[in-house]
């Protein structure tokens, strides 16, 4: 599947550097603007940078173009010092998105235990909550062991009472997926908002995607978070039937079904684990730059951009944390490792969970 996936993406890319029919994507910028300063923008644009506008909006480009440039400049030239500084105080603002967004957002490991059990929610999750809190390399494996601390015993037991009912996990599972779901329908909102009424200087010509890149980066950090996850648990789907049932169950009530951690290190764990700490770094390290790069936006507006983010966040971060503390969490040694299990005093060829090697948390 991934090999067909990357042969059809070659072949797109292939057909849009090799035909102008491929390659030509409408321009959609200059057309609208923010209310406080859409008098003044829109004005230039007519007056003043009309030629330069039909130019910009004939080009057909493959990837870079020279029209979108010129134009930005033609509508920089007729705008005041005001407005300019108003632009520049909001991309200090919106600069500080991707880093707030990490503050209140889920851990790349959280996210995995949450696939483990919810996938489908846990990719509306990313979706809406696109930037993921910075994790150490060597944290990982802590972040997952709280979830077999005493205290999580607690917070599961408390939670199992609201799932007594039938009618309440439906209940529960429905309202999940309607904030998950209006979380997504506000963020993909909100950046249409910004590809119509913005340019990103740090790519003109693409500004009409960039957050969409930056949104789409996020599932593979998560794609990653998964794959560092999977090589150290146990595996939890046998079949296709089994992963829905498990997708349309909350967490609490998988008592018969813990999530199995190895205790076993492993080579593919840490080398994922230094990666995805190294690939998060590099994610909100672009959409910092993307973020304080959008121009044609004012400091209110600005605050208003970061305020449909946070809350998207909030909402995902919620459905996160209602489901995580319910989990149940079990640590192991890895089935057929006879190595490990001499070198701590059992006998070979006796599984976890036969005998007294196993260590679970009730």
């Amino acid at each position: 599947m991934l090999s067909y996936l990357r042969t059809l993406f070659l072949a797109q890319w292939i057909m849009s550097l090799s035909s102008p029919v491929f390659a030509y994507r409408p321009r959609n910028s200059f057309k609208d603007f923010f209310p406080d300063v859409k008098k003044e923008l829109q004005s230039a644009v007519v007056n003043n940078c009309s030629k330069e506008y039909q130019k910009y909006v004939d080009e057909r480009i493959n990837l870079y173009g020279e029209h979108c440039v010129k134009m930005f400049s033609c509508v920089m030239d007729v705008a005041t010092e005001y407005t300019k500084a108003n632009f520049a105080s909001a991309g200090v603002l919106l600069g500080l998105t991707p880093t707030i967004l990490a503050t209140i957002g889920s851990s790349t490991p959280e996210l995995a235990l949450l696939s483990y059990r919810r996938p489908f929610l846990a990719f509306l999750v990313v979706l809406g909550a696109p930037a993921v809190s910075a994790l150490r390399a060597l944290d990982y494996n802590k972040s997952i062991l709280a979830f077999a601390s005493p205290e999580q015993v607690a917070n599961r037991m408390t939670f199992i009472d609201l799932y007594r009912s039938s009618r309440r996990q439906h209940i529960c599972i429905i309202l999940e997926y309607i904030f998950a779901l209006a979380a997504v329908s506000n963020l993909a909102h909100a950046s249409f908002v910004i590809n119509r009424n913005t340019i990103a200087i740090m790519s003109c010509d693409n500004s009409d995607m960039l957050v969409e890149l930056w949104i789409g980066l996020a599932l593979v950090t998560h794609g990653f978070g998964i794959a560092t996850f999977r090589s150290r648990s146990a595996r939890l789907y046998r079949n296709a039937r089994k992963m829905v049932k498990s997708e349309l169950t909350p967490c609490a009530v998988r008592e018969d079904e813990p999530v199995v951690w190895y205790k076993e290190n492993n080579k593919r764990f840490v080398g994922f684990s230094w990666f995805i700490t190294l690939f998060t770094i590099l994610h909100l390290s672009f959409g910092t730059l993307m973020f304080s790069s959008l121009f044609f936006v004012g400091t209110p507006w600005a605050a208003y951009i970061i305020f449909r983010f946070v809350l998207s966040a909030l909402i995902c971060r919620t459905v996160v944390a209602f489901e995580l503390a319910s989990i149940r969490v079990v640590q192991e040694f890895h089935p057929g490792n006879p190595t490990e299990l001499e070198d701590l005093g059992q006998p070979t060829g006796v599984h976890a969970g036969e005998n007294e090697s196993r260590e679970f948390i009730p």
